[in-house]
């Protein structure tokens, strides 16, 4: 299943009575109060030796999904094109820097080593 798959069935499950201020507002509040449970249970984990419960960071990310969904359905914007779009500016901020920053170092090793 893709995420456009998911986001059409899931859709059911949301409350079709919701003005669109309401419904803005459930799905990014859910999002991010959902995204703060997960970074708590790690963190618990991380600083506190908590258990990392798999089990748990499942449901809330399932939640989280489930809010972006929603609220990508409120706005009326493509899964894909987000997913897309994520690509093209992790490829700007990453890779091409990360890739100009590996030819650098392999320049200045060959001068150093050529001298």
């Amino acid at each position: 299943m893709d995420l456009q798959q998911y986001q059409m069935i899931a859709k059911q499950a949301a409350s079709p009575d919701l003005t669109r201020q309401e419904a803005l507002s459930n799905w990014s509040v859910g999002l991010l109060t959902k995204a703060g449970v997960v970074e708590q249970h790690v963190k618990d984990h991380l600083s506190h030796g908590a258990h990392l419960s798999p089990s748990l960071l499942m449901d809330r990310l399932g939640e989280l999904i489930w809010n972006y969904a929603m609220l990508v359905e409120e706005l009326n914007l493509s899964t894909h094109q987000i997913l897309i779009r994520n690509l093209a500016t992790l490829h700007a901020q990453y890779f091409e820097s990360y890739g100009a920053y590996q030819r650098e170092q392999t320049r200045v090793l060959e001068l150093v080593n050529s001298e």
